[in-house]
């Protein structure tokens, strides 16, 4: 028998576009993802600019076969695991939205409401708990001041 460490890592499934057979599994309360999708996102506009508009048809294939390969990658590289292939399967990520923006630019928007979304639920729960432990304190005898707790809804919440 092998040794085994067991623990709570957070992460959680998602299913893409409500697609039981399309889930996409990360920790929402990871708060280096939030630097890791802006860091894709920078990126994947970076290498668009740099590609610019090309004359023909073929020109054009190529670059958006390259800007497509280097979307996923980036995108791929900010999960704990890679989520392109489930999320876009063979489709170009780089394609347009009906609305007119970048399928992979749309996904990263859902994503970010979603992480706001667990993470203020997050912040709620844990102030929560604090306030549990930190009431006794504050109750009788001594006052102390309250510590504010993190929120991260100011930062990254609407």
């Amino acid at each position: 028998m092998s040794n085994n460490i067991s623990f709570e890592t957070g992460l959680k499934a998602f299913t893409i576009n409500g697609d039981a057979n399309r889930k996409i599994y990360f920790d929402p309360n990871d708060i280096g993802i939030i630097d890791r999708l802006e860091a894709a996102a920078m990126a994947i506009k970076a290498k668009a600019d740099e590609m610019g508009t090309q004359e023909s048809d073929t020109d054009a294939r190529a670059t958006i076969r390259e800007l497509d390969a280097y979307a996923r990658e980036q995108v791929d590289a900010a999960f704990p695991s890679p989520v392109c292939d489930t999320v876009f399967g063979k489709a170009y990520c780089v394609s347009l939205t009906p609305s007119g923006s970048l399928q992979i630019i749309s996904f990263l928007e859902a994503v970010s409401r979603q992480i706001r979304r667990e993470m203020d639920t997050a912040t709620a729960a844990a102030q929560k708990r604090q306030a549990k432990y930190l009431d006794k304190y504050n109750g009788g005898g001594q006052r102390r001041k309250k510590r504010r707790s993190l929120s991260f809804s100011g930062e990254y919440g609407a």
